[in-house]
């Protein structure tokens, strides 16, 4: 289904609050009825769900949401859920500030009565045009994505095929199944569908980033929170939580650990850091890791970048059969009957033939009354 155009009212246009920042820092901030204000060059569909789901009224991006360079998802999730989109502002934008009230008025960003920057109000023909451009340079793609295979796994050979750089957290997951939960829109509703999994097989939890509040949210603890740690909550940061600091390029929140009095691990990779807590599981000897928040069709995997796509790829490779997407697990796994199912089903047998008992002739003769 292609994207729907979403149109800016005429006259006075939309108003808001801004909400100021990286992608990910502003879906857990913004409020509904809030303004976006984000640079996220082609935008891919895992962030942009994360902001539909705060259901802003507008998203306002400094970069080009859908370049044509690669067949990214999240303008469309964005169009798809009714909220405007305003791409390509450049970095006028980004010197609003958080807090601001602003106007859009047809791609013009207004406060105070000035002109501050304007975008391209995004439509779904100017997607279907930038889809296009991408399937033709698909070959390109691959290439790029064979390329940077290579490249990583000469960069993190160690880390991909041996595990080194990792923490010692090897007691904590040998001969034990795992959960690895990354964060997106349907992370919620996975850890719902799962959940007689996750009672039967008790797994040791890893939460990439804000996974640890969502898992929370779900009543699941953390056993390992992995990642830039700026955005995850105080509650989950001091929950007892292992805390493995892992960056990749990004802000990684280790002040906020030191400031909490918090001890943290850390491992230097320039991998995602949903494939890091993948390797963590698979090196230090999980029976099974199952991967929440992860499922990735053909054009999702290109979705994020090569890079992703490559390290997705790698990660696979040497996790082999042990790595299970959790919305495979219903189909698996049958729920185990419990011991108190039992004694509930005994005592209600039990409970039948006695009425059974007491209300016959038959019965009330066995049993010399009546």
């Amino acid at each position: 289904m292609s994207p729907k155009n979403v149109a800016i009212p005429e006259g006075e246009g939309l108003s808001g609050t801004v909400r100021i920042g990286s992608a990910r820092s502003v879906a857990r901030r913004i409020e509904p009825g809030e303004i976006a204000v984000i640079e996220a060059p082609d935008l891919d569909r895992e962030t942009a769900e994360l902001l539909a789901a705060r259901r802003p009224t507008a998203v306002l991006n400094a970069a080009d949401s859908a370049s044509g360079r690669i067949p990214n998802l999240g303008p469309g999730v964005l169009l798809g859920e009714g909220i405007v989109l305003v791409d390509s502002m450049g970095t006028e934008v980004l010197a609003l500030r958080e807090g601001q009230q602003v106007e859009l008025r047809d791609g013009v960003v207004v406060a105070a009565g000035a002109e501050i920057a304007e975008g391209r109000v995004v439509t779904g023909e100017h997607l279907e045009h930038a889809a296009t451009r991408a399937r033709e340079g698909a070959r390109f793609q691959l290439d790029g994505v064979a390329a940077a295979t290579a490249e990583l796994l000469v960069r993190e050979q160690d880390l991909l095929l041996d595990g080194m750089g990792l923490p010692d957290l090897a007691a904590l997951f040998a001969d034990r199944p795992s959960l690895v939960i990354a964060q997106r829109a349907s992370t919620a509703a996975t850890l719902q569908e799962i959940r007689p999994w996750i009672r039967d097989a008790r797994p040791v939890v890893v939460a990439v980033e804000t996974a640890a509040d969502t898992a929370r949210e779900a009543g699941i603890q953390p056993d390992v929170i992995l990642g830039p740690l700026e955005d995850v909550s105080e509650d989950a940061l001091t929950s007892g939580a292992h805390l493995v600091l892992h960056a990749a390029g990004r802000a990684a929140g280790g002040g906020r650990t030191s400031e909490l009095g918090i001890e943290q691990l850390r491992v230097d990779s320039a991998l995602p850091s949903r494939a890091v807590a993948l390797l963590l599981a698979g090196h230090h000897g999980a029976s099974v890791v199952v991967a929440a928040g992860m499922d990735e069709g053909p054009e999702e995997s290109l979705d994020g970048g090569r890079e992703p796509a490559a390290a997705s790829s790698l990660v696979r490779h040497v996790l082999g059969a042990r790595l299970v997407a959790a919305r495979s697990i219903p189909a698996l796994v049958r729920p185990r009957i419990r011991t108190w199912q039992l004694l509930l089903l005994a005592l209600a047998a039990l409970l039948a033939l006695g009425i059974a008992l007491l209300t016959t002739q038959v019965g009330q003769a066995a049993l010399g009354v009546g």
